[in-house]
């Protein structure tokens, strides 16, 4: 939480918090998983897309239920 005390000598803007540090390889797999998925949603929001550009056209032919 914020504070409005003054900092001392020993403390800084930010909190000092230690990170583990990953090697790129180890996060491979997960960001090709990423983009993986990525591609998947972008696929289906584009079908989505289309049917819904598709959907009164097929009405008006009496296509639809």
């Amino acid at each position: 939480m914020a504070t409005f005390e003054r900092m001392t000598d020993r403390q800084s803007s930010v909190e000092s918090v230690e990170h583990k540090k990953y090697p790129l390889a180890r996060l491979e797999l997960s960001i090709q998983k990423f983009f993986k998925v990525i591609q998947i949603d972008l696929a289906r929001l584009h079908r989505h897309k289309l049917n819904a550009e598709q959907g009164p056209k097929l009405a008006f032919l009496g296509v639809m239920c």
